[in-house]
């Protein structure tokens, strides 16, 4: 008797210790009595030499009919600045307070859309898929955000868990160019040469007059 308990109390605490790793990690989640407000931070990073005014583009699109859009559907990140070696910068899709009136799970799909250019090494192409879910509270609603990281760009499985991926995009730059280190020989000018040059046509002039000079004097 005492065994079948001990198994039972096993299997119940292996089933609780299972059900808590299953659960959804939040990534983001604001809670409010009624209506829901949600904002969804994005994280650009940069290694290499970015361009000082470089401007950083992500776009969110819904996956489930008729859900609600941000303020902002696209969202531009400028002004980075400099931690831990690499420059970093946080922008925000942010959605009404009265966006999310109606409990239902809601789903989208974040992308870069940054535009390469001179410069640039690697633009970081990640999907990250969002998942809403407006709960029905005791005060009002409730919503919770997850996210999920395919960067295959695959669909996200309905029956699987979301994970706990920060919507993060790194991005790499070229090193900057060095200048080419040229050494310059000096150019002969020619100046020896044509010294050298007009002496013998003197030389040589000299000579003819001094030539002509004695035929005239044997022919007296």
């Amino acid at each position: 008797m005492n065994n079948k308990i001990k198994k039972s109390a096993s299997a119940l605490i292996i089933a609780l210790m299972l059900s808590f790793m299953l659960m959804p990690a939040v990534v983001y989640a604001d809670e409010a009595a009624g209506e829901a407000s949600i904002r969804i931070p994005v994280t650009v990073n940069a290694t290499g030499e970015a361009p000082a005014e470089f401007q950083y583009e992500f776009q969110i699109e819904s996956m489930t009919a008729g859900a609600p859009m941000p303020s902002n559907t696209t969202l531009t990140i400028t002004d980075l600045t400099k931690k831990d070696e690499i420059m970093t910068a946080d922008g925000e899709f942010i959605f009404a307070e009265d966006a999310f009136s109606v409990p239902d799970d809601y789903n989208y799909r974040i992308t870069q859309i940054t535009q390469s250019s001179e410069g640039v090494k690697t633009l970081d192409n990640s999907v990250y898929y969002i998942t809403i879910r407006v709960l029905n509270g005791e005060n009002g609603n409730q919503v919770v955000v997850w996210a999920q990281k395919n960067e295959d760009g695959s669909l996200h499985d309905p029956d699987e868990k979301w994970g706990k991926d920060s919507i993060v995009y790194t991005n790499e730059f070229d090193p900057p160019e060095k200048a080419e280190e040229r050494t310059y020989s000096a150019v002969r000018t020619g100046d020896e040469a044509n010294v050298i040059l007009w002496g013998a046509l003197a030389v040589g002039a000299a000579g003819c007059a001094g030539l002509l000079l004695s035929k005239k004097q044997r022919g007296r």
